[in-house]
């Protein structure tokens, strides 16, 4: 979804609006089709090509993670958010969602996991 967004959102068929282009490498922001009255996320975009089913399946989990973490891309950084505001962070994306997620798991899941081995401790106990 991110590659078929790439190929669509900030070019002529999806003109972005990016309030800050200085935020982008210049390389990039060459690239980048922008207009004042431009769309800010790709589900925006006219005939953007995501299938119903897809969009509801994957794109709200989508802009949950870039919303929660200010990461895009799963296997690859795109140039932008996505499914979330492409003016959001302070220019583009820095980090895949899959690291974020993978980091957030190994930080956070430690505390939950150390709950339930308890809990299952104190439940053997008490069927015991």
């Amino acid at each position: 979804m991110y590659k078929q967004g790439s190929q669509l959102l900030c070019t002529d068929l999806c003109p972005c609006s990016i309030s800050d282009i200085t935020k982008w490498d210049v390389d990039v922001a060459a690239n980048l089709v922008t207009k004042p009255d431009g769309f800010s996320r790709l589900l925006d975009c006219p005939n953007e090509g995501i299938s119903q089913k897809h969009e509801s399946k994957y794109a709200v989990f989508l802009e949950a993670l870039e919303t929660e973490f200010d990461c895009a891309g799963i296997c690859e950084l795109p140039e932008f958010f996505m499914f979330s505001d492409v003016n959001k962070a302070e220019g583009p994306p820095q980090m895949l969602c899959k690291d974020a997620a993978i980091s957030y798991v190994k930080n956070e899941g430690s505390k939950y996991s150390q709950l339930l081995m308890f809990a299952g401790i104190f439940a053997a106990i008490g069927v015991v």
